[in-house]
């Protein structure tokens, strides 16, 4: 299925890296420097945009877990305080810090450039063709269909103990293109195993979103170093949820893990990490 990131609907020259968010959305980040973001920093966190989520949540829960949110909201949220113009973290391209506002400002762009939202290119891009049967893209239907585990988030009570509260129904309009999509970790392996074994995009493409030349990121991939080498993937979490996946280069050695924790105590990440390391580097 070779070329299936690149079918019609979308011409190959229509957008490039080098393309300013302000080419596609002007006005979207007013603060100075703002009209200098290409898509390139946005992949690499290299944008400066401050996070939009900063006030909006309670560790990874929203605070308000059934509104929906339009992209634009949680844009705004990021680039304005009141009336005025939020500044930059950094000129666009000189540093780095992950911001989930860069990925909803790309979800805008896909769907400005292609007339289509973001939801729709996944699905008849990635989705459909690589038969992941069991992902999808919520929108802002709170709900998840079919066999699931269930998160949860810790409240505080009155006497400051911390209980569990389940948020497994959630509408994920907060997350959009940063993070709204259901999937299994099967679903998870085949994408990623698909991307790194050269039938999505071109090869110069696949080296270039491969290589680290952002802190650790290549263009909208995580990156680290195990003893055996270097893996690629991506972490994250949403309400209730932990979710990492990473995989050697040529995709043949895979990790998906996902976990709820909650409490003072419960992180789980060194022993996701130990995994990890185990199963890519089983030498």
């Amino acid at each position: 299925m070779p070329g299936v990131a690149g079918q019609a609907g979308l011409s190959k020259h229509a957008l490039g890296l080098s393309d300013t968010a302000e080419r596609w959305l002007p006005g979207l980040v007013p603060a100075l420097g703002g009209d200098r973001i290409t898509v390139r920093d946005l992949l690499q966190h290299a944008s400066g945009l401050p996070e939009y989520t900063d006030g909006l949540l309670d560790g990874d829960a929203p605070r308000d877990r059934f509104r929906t949110w339009t992209p634009a909201e949680l844009v705004r949220r990021a680039v304005k305080d009141g009336n005025r113009d939020r500044p930059l973290l950094f000129p666009p391209g000189t540093d780095h810090h992950y911001s989930n506002t860069d990925y909803i400002v790309l979800g805008m762009i896909i769907e400005k450039v292609t007339g289509r939202s973001y939801r729709t290119e996944i699905d008849q891009r990635i989705i459909r063709p690589l038969g992941l049967r069991d992902t999808r893209l919520p929108g802002s239907s709170p709900f998840i269909t079919g066999p699931h585990s269930h998160g949860y988030e810790p409240v505080e009570k009155a006497d400051g103990t911390l209980v569990p509260v389940d948020f497994t129904t959630v509408n994920m309009s907060v997350a959009g293109a940063a993070g709204e999509i259901i999937s299994t970790t099967a679903d998870l392996d085949r994408f990623f195993r698909t991307l790194l074994s050269g039938s999505l995009l071109r090869p110069a493409e696949l080296r270039e979103m491969t290589a680290d030349t952002s802190g650790g990121w290549g263009l909208g991939l995580e990156i680290a170093t195990l003893p055996c080498g270097t893996i690629v993937g991506h972490g994250g979490g949403t309400p209730g949820y932990r979710t990492v996946s990473f995989h050697t280069l040529d995709g043949t050695r895979q990790v998906t893990v996902d976990w709820t924790d909650w409490g003072t105590d419960a992180d789980a990440g060194p022993a996701a990490l130990a995994l990890m390391t185990a199963a890519l580097c089983p030498s």
